[in-house]
């Protein structure tokens, strides 16, 4: 889709995108008779005409916040690039979530509006008097809905001022324009929002998509197994299609027991999860109708330490290459990659011969640092916490409880990792992560590793 490195922004790629290419398929979103695919010119007049539509009937002003609060895949893929289109910041919450957090994150954040789905109709009716900053109240979703708060629109009436609209480009806001608010994960008694700006955003994306960028247009699909809600999940689900060439199947629940059948018999050829789904995959081993899938490739993501055992498993059992990422939220996403090709005895030395398996190397524009516990810089293979250095990186937490990242000295995020570096044969730095450093032991002037003593 032409050198991705020119774009800085969601609205730069979409002017360019939404010219070329327009019957090629981006997205696909299994449904219960079926499966919805979209293609690009499709989609792009779809979110042209909700970016219109919420900037003629909603009045909303650019970077207005706007939370998203469904499971609808199709509907989320559509609200985040018609927002990202017209500038807003989308917020995007877990209906999951209790419902003083829901109030005190849409306070906190400051959003505007806030589009929800049909099902949480009851919880909205007591969550609306409690806020003071939305003043749209949105209900998404297909067939019938009485509302059952004073105000509620649907989002298909909203969407009805954008009908006609014909596309066309639109005027590039700054890289620097907030774009997304995402909440760490795990933390659903104290959620903490990472802001990131859309040139943020696109660099993430275009760093991962290099990853398996293709050229040509009968490719099979990614699959992404990552939480949708988070970063990785809403860059590897809604943004990396655009951009590397592999149209995305996105809101497929994982199954271990389905998880090759459901390959097979979907053309996947790339798919990104975590380590523990691997492990569960691991489990369930193979059945007897098993064929190896070609051209597979899995990116495993941690913002942990990884298990050199288990790679060493899931290589024995299926021979399916391994790509390795370190990823946090804070640091805007995936901030060390296996990358390219590798040979089986690179695989043994970077994975199966180490206490820890390799994370990969750098990503573009990332710069990682070791350092002790005085912050001075450390040389290879000397184990210390992990700093990170990036465009990437974030600001501070937005609209949650209080607390900040801490940043050293020349912007850098102290990732409260414990790891270290070591070269390979071709000079690659390979980052090994062994904790965090709120498990070890502090002794002295000592950092003592209970996983590795």
């Amino acid at each position: 889709m032409g050198d991705s490195d020119e774009f800085q922004t969601v609205q730069g790629l979409w002017n360019k995108l939404g010219e070329e290419r327009t019957d090629y398929p981006l997205f696909s979103m299994p449904k219960d008779d079926g499966a919805l695919t979209f293609k690009v010119g499709a989609f792009y007049n779809r979110i042209f005409r909700t970016h219109q539509a919420f900037a003629e009937e909603l009045k909303l002003e650019p970077e207005s916040r706007v939370a998203i609060l469904s499971n609808d895949a199709a509907e989320v893929a559509f609200l985040l690039h018609g927002l990202w289109l017209g500038g807003h910041v989308a917020v995007p919450l877990d209906p999951e979530y209790p419902d003083e957090i829901i109030v005190s994150l849409l306070n906190n954040c400051n959003v505007q509006a806030v589009v929800f789905e049909p099902e949480l109709s009851a919880r909205i009716a007591t969550i609306f008097p409690k806020t003071y900053s939305v003043n749209e109240w949105i209900v998404g979703g297909a067939g019938s809905f009485a509302p059952s708060a004073a105000g509620v629109r649907r989002l298909d009436e909203v969407l009805r001022a954008g009908y006609g609209a014909r596309p066309e480009p639109v005027q590039e806001c700054d890289p620097d324009t907030p774009a997304l608010i995402v909440l760490t994960e795990g933390t659903a008694n104290s959620p903490r929002g990472v802001s990131l700006t859309q040139g943020q955003l696109v660099k993430s994306a275009v760093n991962r998509a290099k990853q398996f960028h293709n050229d040509q247009i009968d490719v099979g699909y990614l699959w992404s197994l990552l939480p949708p809600k988070s970063l990785n999940g809403i860059v590897s689900s809604f943004l990396v299609p655009v951009i590397s060439g592999y149209p995305a199947i996105v809101d497929r629940g994982f199954n271990a027991g389905e998880f090759w059948d459901y390959l097979q018999a979907n053309n996947v050829s790339r798919v990104m999860l975590s380590e523990d789904q691997l492990r569960l995959i691991n489990r369930r081993g193979k059945r007897r109708s098993w064929v190896k899938p070609q051209d597979l490739r899995l990116y495993v993501y941690s913002s942990s330490p990884l298990s050199s055992s288990l790679l060493a498993t899931f290589e024995k059992r299926f021979k399916v290459p391994m790509y390795t990422c370190y990823s946090q939220t804070e640091s805007g996403g995936v901030i060390t990659a296996v990358q390219g090709e590798f040979t089986a005895e690179e695989m043994s030395d970077w994975y199966f011969d180490q206490s820890v398996p390799s994370s990969g190397w750098a990503m573009d524009g990332v710069e990682i640092i070791v350092a002790d516990l005085e912050g001075s810089e450390l040389g290879e293979e000397e184990t210390g916490e992990i700093l990170v250095r990036s465009p990437q990186v974030m600001r501070s937490y937005t609209g949650t409880q209080p607390g900040e990242a801490y940043f050293g000295q020349g912007n850098v995020l102290h990732t409260g990792d414990e790891g270290f570096v070591a070269s390979d044969k071709a000079g690659r730095k390979h980052l090994y992560v062994t904790g965090r450093l709120s498990e070890l032991i502090h002794r002295y002037n000592e950092r003592i590793n209970p996983r590795i003593v």
